[in-house]
């Protein structure tokens, strides 16, 4: 009986024991799956990444550039020496009463490639008062029947407010028909008289970005403040100190 009954017993603790080890068991192994995996010490976790490619720099504080080509083609200062440019002027316009394009028009362009040169040395720029040739083509209509006009020109343009600073020009262009020159006629059905170019004034400031093959800047007005014209102006700068580039068309 006292064997059977220690056998007993023990059996009993052997359960016990057995009992009590897999519960501390499963308790640690829960305990291990509900910790979060460490990323770095208290001291030295570990940074966000930024795959951005953006290092938070904006830049050195020069004028953004609106077209610049290839890297390393851009200027980020103005020439410390006298520098020469070229002003390439190409605008087109009609004149019409009150824009009353039946009863008259006169288209007008200037002559292609017409150049104005000017020179940059730090922040002044210079440039005297250019000649531009522009020619006309056009009718008006009488009572006598249409009468076609042709007649040629000169355009004068001069800068004012003009300087340099951070690679970047700016000019204030002021356009105007030279009153001294201009010839041309006015053929009607039965008489033909002298006739006189059109030419659209105007007054508009633009920047330049310094850089190799140049650079646009154009206006565009339908009508103008006169409510006489429409015109498409474009003026181009180029330095042959930088490339040569073909003149445009």
């Amino acid at each position: 009986m006292k064997i059977a009954v220690n056998k007993k017993i023990s059996r009993t603790l052997l359960i016990l024991v057995l009992s009590i080890g897999m519960t501390f068991l499963i308790i640690g192994c829960s305990t291990l799956q509900s910790q979060p995996v460490p990323v770095g010490d208290e001291e030295g976790a570990l940074d966000e990444i930024d795959l951005s490619g953006e290092d938070g720099d904006s830049g050195d504080g020069d004028a953004p550039i609106d077209n610049p080509g290839d890297v390393g083609t851009v200027a980020i200062a103005c020439p410390s020496e006298v520098t020469d440019f070229t002003l390439f002027i190409s605008h087109t316009w009609d004149f019409s009463p009150n824009r009353d394009l039946e009863k008259m028009r006169v288209s007008g362009q200037t002559s292609p490639s017409s150049p104005c040169p000017f020179s940059v040395a730090g922040s002044t720029v210079i440039m005297e008062e250019c000649r531009v040739p522009i020619t006309n083509t056009g009718f008006i209509q009488s009572d006598a029947g249409p009468c076609d006009i042709s007649s040629s020109g000169t355009a004068l343009i001069s800068i004012e407010d003009a300087s340099c600073d951070g690679g970047v020009i700016t000019m204030t262009f002021v356009e105007s028909i030279d009153p001294d020159s201009g010839s041309g006629t006015m053929t009607c059905p039965s008489t033909s008289q002298p006739y006189f170019p059109f030419f659209p004034f105007s007054r508009t400031t633009r920047s330049f970005h310094i850089i190799v093959g140049g650079t646009d800047a154009t206006e565009s007005v339908d009508p103008d403040l006169s409510g006489q014209f429409m015109y498409n102006k474009t003026w181009s700068v180029y330095s042959s100190a930088l490339i040569s580039p073909p003149l445009p068309e």
